[in-house]
């Protein structure tokens, strides 16, 4: 049964596939799901573009194993292609409140997600299985 959430103004939703979970370090110690948590609590008001940034940067810092100084965001995404083993993927859609469009960031390229008008109290239904 699917679960059933209501967006408010602000909040965000992040895809990505498990390809960024996976990454490891010399350890063998896998990025994952707890670590792009930690992401989202230590930067919670961040855009959705230095949102997905922060989340590539703390991926490849952590498969480096170190703290790295970064020039753009073209380096992160250079030295994140260099380091995965498998396709990644990850998308951050902001509710921006009813009438509006989703404010959207992903690794290849920013999309509009129109939102319903029809929907109330500023909040906007998700499913998820």
């Amino acid at each position: 049964m699917p679960n059933k959430e209501k967006l408010r103004r602000g909040e965000k939703v992040i895809s990505l596939t498990d390809g960024i979970i996976e990454l490891h370090n010399a350890a063998g110690e896998k990025f994952g799901n707890e670590r792009v948590k930690n992401v989202l609590e230590r930067y919670p008001g961040l855009t959705p573009e230095l949102l997905l940034l922060k989340i590539k940067e703390e991926a490849v810092k952590f498969v480096h194993g170190r703290d790295i100084a970064f020039r753009d965001a073209a380096e992160v995404d250079k030295m994140l292609k260099e380091i995965a083993d498998d396709d990644i993927t990850i998308s951050v859609f902001e509710y921006k409140g009813q009438g509006s469009s989703l404010q959207t960031a992903g690794t290849e390229s920013g999309v509009k997600l129109e939102v319903p008008s029809a929907i109330k109290d500023d909040a906007m239904t998700i499913s998820t299985l």
